[in-house]
Parts: C-alpha cells; sequence; structure tokens
C-alpha cells in the first residue's frame, strides 16, 4: 500500500511556487531600484521648457515682434537646490547730511483781551478776586480802560467793588470813581466809599442839577464834605441856597447857612433866596429863611425868565400870584405893605384875588 504524503502540494506545485516567491522578490527589489535610479535622473536633468533645445524650439516658434533682446546668458543644467536661497540683505547708502535752516516762526501778537470782557465773562466778583490777586499785572491804560468801559455799561456793582481793591486806583481814579455814584444818584455806596475814605469834586451844575431831580441827599453830601464850595455860584449869581429855596428844601437851607452863606445872597439882578419860595408857594421854606434872619424887604434889580420883577420884594410876588398865607407869613414877619415896584404898583395893588386883597385892607 502506498504511504500517503502528508504535504499539501505535490513536488511540482512546490516548485512552482518557489519559483514565483523568488520572481515577486525579483520584481519588488527591480521596483526599488528603478525608483531610485529615476530619482538620481531627473535631479540631473533639466527641466524641458529650461532646456537649451526646447528654448531654441520656443525661439524659433516666437513671432520677431515679440522677441526681446536676450542680455542674459542661457543657464546650464543645474542640481535644483531643496532649500530656497537666502534673500540678499538690503545695504542702504549712506545719506548726505543736509544742513536745513530752521524756519523762524512768527506767532502773532496775542489779542489783548479788555478787562471788562474778562469781568463779564469771570462774573464781578471771581473777576474782582482775580483782579485782587493780579493788580500788579494791571498797566495804567488797561485801568484806566477798565474804569471806563464799566461806567459806560453802568456796571455799579463791578465799580463798587473795584471800589475796594487797595493800592489799586490813583488818587484821580478814585475821584472819579465818587464822582460816579455821587452824579448816578447811588447815595449809599456814596456814603459808604465816603467813610472808606473816598473823596471828588462837583461843579455848580452837577450839584444844581443834584438838587433839581430832588438827590437832596447826595446834594447834602457833597456840601457836607466840601465836593463843592459851599457859597458856589453860576454865571448869573446865583448860589445853592436859591437853589434849595427854589426846591423848597429846608434841611438844604438851614445846611447852607450853618456852612457861613449869607441868607441875604443875591443873584446879579437882586434876586433874593425868598423870592422863590413865595413865587411857588412854599410856605415853610420861606418860614425858615425868614427864621434864619432874611429880609423880607429885599427887592429884586432886574427882570428874571420872563417874569418882571424889577423893585419887586416878596411881598409883590406873594400877593400877584394869589398865597394868602404867605402874604399873612410876610406881613407878621415885617414886609412893608407900602412898597412899590418899578412901575409904582403896592403889593395890594398887584394882589388878583379878593381874599388876598381883604388881608391888605386890614392893615392899620
Amino acid at each position: 500500500m502506498t504511504k500517503k504524503s502528508n504535504s499539501l502540494y505535490t513536488k511540482e506545485q512546490k516548485s512552482f511556487l518557489d519559483y514565483m516567491q523568488l520572481l515577486v522578490l525579483i520584481l519588488i527589489f527591480s521596483s526599488l531600484g528603478f525608483l531610485e535610479f529615476k530619482s538620481i535622473w531627473f535631479s540631473a536633468t533639466p527641466a524641458l521648457d529650461e532646456s537649451p533645445v526646447f528654448v531654441a524650439q520656443e525661439a524659433l516658434e516666437t513671432p520677431k515682434a515679440a522677441v526681446e533682446p536676450v542680455t542674459e546668458p542661457l543657464r546650464t543644467p543645474s542640481v535644483v537646490a531643496s532649500t530656497p536661497p537666502k534673500s540678499q540683505p538690503v545695504v542702504n547708502e549712506p545719506v548726505q547730511s543736509v544742513a536745513v535752516t530752521p524756519a523762524v516762526v512768527v506767532e502773532p501778537p496775542k489779542e489783548s483781551i479788555p478787562l471788562i470782557s474778562q469781568a463779564q465773562k469771570m462774573g464781578n466778583d471771581a473777576f474782582i478776586a482775580h483782579l485782587k490777586a493780579n493788580k500788579a499785572d494791571i498797566s495804567p491804560t488797561e485801568r484806566a480802560e477798565l474804569m471806563a468801559d464799566s461806567i459806560e455799561s453802568k456796571n455799579s456793582v463791578l465799580l463798587y467793588g473795584l471800589a475796594y481793591v487797595d493800592d489799586f486806583w490813583s488818587a484821580v481814579e478814585k475821584e472819579q470813581l465818587l464822582r460816579y455814584f455821587v452824579l448816578t444818584g447811588q447815595a449809599n455806596a456814596t456814603e459808604s466809599l465816603i467813610k472808606y475814605g473816598y473823596t471828588t469834586s462837583l461843579d455848580y451844575a452837577q450839584v444844581k442839577e443834584l438838587i433839581r431831580t430832588r438827590y437832596y441827599r447826595l446834594a447834602m453830601l457833597a456840601i457836607e464834605h466840601n465836593f463843592i464850595p459851599y457859597d458856589a455860584r453860576d454865571a448869573e449869581g446865583f448860589t445853592l441856597l436859591h437853589e434849595a429855596s427854589a426846591k423848597g428844601h429846608e434841611g438844604l437851607v438851614r445846611q447852607l447857612v450853618a456852612k457861613g452863606l449869607s441868607v441875604n445872597v443875591v443873584s446879579k439882578n437882586g434876586i433874593s433866596a425868598l423870592h422863590y419860595p413865595v413865587y411857588w408857594g412854599f410856605k415853610m421854606t420861606a418860614s425858615v429863611l425868614l427864621e434864619l434872619g432874611i429880609d423880607p424887604n429885599i427887592e429884586a434889580t432886574a427882570n428874571y425868565s420872563g417874569i418882571d420883577w424889577a423893585k419887586t420884594t416878596p411881598l409883590h410876588v406873594a400877593a400877584e400870584r394869589g398865597w394868602g398865607e404867605i402874604v399873612t407869613l410876610l406881613l407878621t414877619k415885617g414886609a412893608d405893605a407900602t412898597c412899590v415896584d418899578a412901575r409904582g404898583r403896592t403889593p395890594l395893588e398887584v394882589a388878583k384875588s379878593a381874599e388876598v386883597s381883604a388881608l391888605f385892607k386890614n392893615i392899620e
């Protein structure tokens, strides 16, 4: 009996398999060698479009008009570097230094802001505080402009505050400040500044205007503190006693006489202070003048302001104006009922009312 082989393949099949395995190995090694050979070959061979033959052929096919002159030699085949070439450092050429003359910048002159504008912007209180701290920097011109601008804008609050800035105003400017407060009718401010040491000077027309507009307190302050001589006169010889009597202010009348003014003073045309209150009917003022010793029989020497006052006495004036109470007052103080004016008329003859005429008839 034939013994069976334990192998799965016959001898012939096994030989065939061995042969096939050998062939596979040969193919594998052949493939590996071919790949290495190809790598070496192509790394040493220029690209097709870079080869001399290709370039020459392309040049032949390119129209002449498009061919540009070759300025560089043809490159020879070379091995392509595995790393990109390093960029060459940029070398900066040295820059020649040029002397540049700096331009002269001429700044425009700073505009001087008027002090009054600063005061309006800052407010009076803040500006006064600022001025006190910087008064040394204020020029006389700026100070004068501040005064003028403040007066023009009638900024009394600012001016009053500035009046108390010590060592700021000159003596002349202090006079101007006080004069401003007097002539604008500010009695409280005037009195306060007088106590602070301010003084000023006024002319006859200014004080006359104070009396005419009934700023009697200011007129009396002016007389009391000698802002005007108590015996000042205007061009026609009238005095402040005439002005006070014409307005019926007994206080001013007493003050002026107490200062030394004669109660019997007359103007150039002979008009006394008594002629005015009897003309306007100010009995109390006439009484004060008589009390102070004025002569009730003073005669005016000429007409004045359209009134026929030539040789007229206060009694003539009171009788003609019809002031019965004043006529009685004058008669009781010694007025002469028999005196005549420039036209020879007695006070009774110029009387225009029966009531006043009756007063004279009762006189023996």
